[in-house]
């Protein structure tokens, strides 16, 4: 789960560019509602440009859905159940939760190339996200307990599924996964206050918090994602003020950034890709959200979609293009590309 910080603009060394350029594809699979509170989401991209997420029909039933590079889509529901896409990979294997909304219950879910489903149900679970899955078929992401404590977990297909926490901690989410099998999240003391962490597949756990973090509850730094060579993006909240975005180097070094037109909501980084391009969100003095991109060299660039009126760009392939989704005037959400 994507949650978008709130704090004052603490900038370093970034620059808005000019988004002339820039083309917007709309995301809106065939059934799609068109009411408030309805409409299409998108969760994940991958290298070709295939995205994935889901749709909410006109009497608010969650639909998964793929849609191709040529613009055609699979749209479906496992078992009849909501169901949710989250995460897709370069080998068009897909990740998702099927949940029952009366029950308050889901299962995860993998969907391979060849079109087989899997599905799996973390002990003592409740909610499940699967969150990040790599080229391996391994997936990353975090369930809740019936106290709502927060699990993460690991699934690949011979070793099952494993679930871990933090040294010490109350509660883990893991948010990332990158073809190492290095694990990216979010790990949160008994205070309640948040920390990073990575976990290598050799079991070796690093935890680091950037120096802008709070020290109050649910103060601290979130972790949203990792690319290939161990870069990690996320958020820092400081109830305090200042809750920037941050990028921490392979080498453990943290820079903190806001987007310019940040105000005091924020910004939060959600994807990096292998060329260390960052997409995100941003909160303006209206507590309004609106998507950026970030360069490797600290350039950022502002977006909204044509009539969006809230945006959240949620994920970034290594080709540049971004996929999120964004809300019209009427209340209605509708997926989106955004090719530079």
């Amino acid at each position: 789960m994507k949650f978008l910080a709130l704090g004052v603009a603490l900038i370093a060394a970034a620059l808005i560019t000019s988004a002339e350029a820039q083309q917007f594809t709309i995301v809106d699979p065939p059934g799609a509602g068109k009411k408030s509170g309805t409409g299409s989401l998108v969760l994940g991209i991958n290298a070709v440009g295939t995205v994935v997420g889901y749709y909410l029909d006109k009497k608010s039933n969650y639909h998964a859905f793929v849609r191709a590079p040529d613009g055609t889509y699979n749209t479906f529901r496992v078992d009849d159940s909501d169901t949710e896409l989250q995460a897709i990979n370069s080998v068009g294997a897909v990740a998702g939760s099927t949940f029952d909304i009366n029950t308050i219950t889901s299962l995860a879910f993998i969907l391979n190339a060849k079109g087989k489903i899997t599905t799996f149900d973390p002990r003592h679970s409740n909610i499940v996200y699967t969150n990040a899955i790599n080229n391996s078929n391994a997936i990353a992401g975090t369930f809740y307990n019936p106290s709502i404590k927060p699990i993460a977990f690991i699934w690949r297909k011979k070793a099952k599924l494993v679930t871990f926490q933090a040294p010490g901690a109350f509660g883990t989410e893991a948010s990332s996964i990158n073809d190492s099998n290095t694990i990216a999240g979010t790990w949160f003391s008994r205070k309640n206050i948040a920390s990073g962490y990575l976990l290598g597949e050799d079991g070796t756990f690093t935890s680091f918090a950037a120096p802008g973090g709070g020290t109050f509850g649910a103060d601290g730094t979130y972790v949203d994602g990792i690319n290939a060579a161990g870069f990690v993006c996320g958020s820092v909240v400081n109830t305090g003020g200042a809750n920037p975005a941050f990028l921490r180097d392979a080498d453990g070094t943290i820079s903190e950034f806001n987007a310019p037109d940040a105000g005091f909501g924020g910004t939060t980084a959600y994807a990096i890709n292998t060329a260390g391009e960052i997409a995100g969100a941003y909160l303006d003095d209206q507590f309004v959200a609106h998507g950026f991109t970030r360069d490797a060299d600290g350039t950022i660039t502002e977006f909204d979609p044509p009539g969006s009126v809230m945006t959240e760009a949620i994920s970034i392939n290594d080709n540049g293009v971004v996929a999120g989704y964004f809300n019209d005037k009427k209340g209605v959400s509708h997926g989106f590309l955004r090719t530079p």
